[in-house]
């Protein structure tokens, strides 16, 4: 997959408010202190049904394998980081974790697909996704010159492992990942199910530089308005460059393989791995996936698989 997964208008972030239903941040429902009533600010409302009433099989609907549908909305966060959602009708579904293929016909007319993990929630009326721009890129870049209204491929049905189902139990969720990884953690935040399944939640990203960190508004604003009976969130920032910044930031510095091993990164969530309680999701940079992999395991956490349930699930990008 790309990282792209393997994997021009700037609309400004709503201010957050608790006092109405209408309320959103980054054009999204902020929580409410009872999930049914957050889940039911959506458009769709699944969030109410049980997961196999989510995920029905596609191939049962007859809908065409591939799709052209328009984009209706783009955020530049930087230069080179980009958001866009694309029109998504009722047949299309996913879990959380999940991406999609997208594409676009070169100049040949030959496809080129892309994979890139879905950020929106199974709720919402669109499918989100969160780009690196590569320069002379054969599909990044060309999705950046794209505006709203301009079409591009969809394919279906969405795939990938990265879901909170394939935990059996656990109650502290660690969603480590690095640059654009922190997309499918986005997609869990915004589904009610997932505040309710643990009692902790950590975000660990780590990005270059502070410009890099995208999607913080809507993280932070998640994590002050803890409810009871819901997950507490904790945002852990790490910056490998600008030492300064993240000093001035209160952002930790430094790869999350040394913060981890360092201790740091335990300290400033207020959390430690625990056998019983801590579960682990780590996506992004393959090398920083196989080697927090290998500190984990090291420290007796084993890999989660379909007959012998553990502790980590793992997902690479580019």
């Amino acid at each position: 997959m790309y990282g792209e997964h393997r994997r021009h208008e700037l609309r400004p972030l709503a201010t957050v408010s608790r006092s109405s239903p209408s309320t959103v941040l980054f054009n999204r429902p902020v929580r409410e202190t009872n999930p049914l009533k957050w889940a039911a600010f959506y458009s769709c409302g699944l969030a109410t049904r049980a997961p196999q009433e989510i995920m029905p099989d596609d191939t049962a609907v007859d809908v065409p394998k591939i799709a052209e549908v328009p984009i209706v909305y783009r955020h530049e966060w930087n230069s080179h980081l980009l958001s866009i959602r694309i029109a998504r009708d009722d047949t299309y579904r996913f879990r959380p974790g999940q991406f999609a293929r997208i594409g676009l016909k070169d100049e040949t007319g030959e496809t080129i697909w892309r994979a890139y993990s879905i950020v929106s929630a199974p709720q919402q009326p669109f499918l989100e996704f969160f780009l690196v721009v590569l320069p002379g890129g054969k599909f990044s870049a060309r999705v950046a010159k794209l505006g709203t209204g301009d079409k591009i491929l969809l394919e279906r049905p969405a795939q990938g492992f990265l879901t909170l189902d394939r935990f059996a139990d656990g109650e502290d969720l660690w969603l480590i990942g690095t640059g654009t990884g922190l997309a499918p953690y986005i997609s869990m935040l915004r589904d009610a199910s997932t505040w309710t399944r643990f009692n902790n939640i950590v975000i660990s990203l780590s990005v270059r530089e502070s410009c890099d960190l995208a999607y913080v508004e809507e993280i932070e604003a998640l994590a002050a308005s803890h409810n009871a009976g819901e997950a507490k969130l904790h945002f852990v920032k790490s910056l490998t460059r600008e030492p300064d910044a993240a000093a001035a930031a209160n952002v930790l510095h430094g790869r999350l393989t040394t913060l981890t091993e360092s201790g740091e990164l335990e300290k400033h969530a207020g959390l430690k791995f625990d056998h019983t309680k801590s579960r682990f999701m780590l996506c992004g940079n393959p090398e920083m996936v196989e080697a927090m992999r290998a500190i984990l395991k090291a420290r007796g956490f084993a890999m989660n698989r379909r007959l012998t349930p553990g502790h980590i699930i793992v997902e690479n990008y580019w």
